[in-house]
This record gives structure tokens, sequence and C-alpha cells, in this order.
């Protein structure tokens, strides 16, 4: 998860993208987050079910 958000910065600032290229790729960040925290639990099972929805 925090690797998508180091690449965000990284591109922002050593390679000077702006607009809706890193847009896009926040939104996707936020989603993959959002699956990792919520989605691990509700649709997964073994290991990595972590607790009970």
């Amino acid at each position: 998860m925090w690797l998508n958000y180091a690449a965000w910065l990284h591109l922002r600032m050593v390679k000077g993208l702006r607009g809706k290229v890193l847009a896009w790729w926040a939104v996707v960040g936020l989603l993959v987050t959002t699956f990792a925290f919520l989605g691990v639990n509700m649709f997964l099972s073994g290991l990595h079910s972590y607790g009970e929805l």
C-alpha cells in the first residue's frame, strides 16, 4: 500500500508529473488501500483474514 504512494511522490517530485495521471494514480491507490483493509476480510479467508465483519 505505502509503496504506491511512495511511487506517487517520486513521480510528482522527480519527474514533475501533474494532472490527470497522478489523479488516477491516487484513486487507484485509494481503492487498493480500501481493499486491503476491508476486502481482505470480506472476500478472502485463511491466514490473511484477520477478523470477522
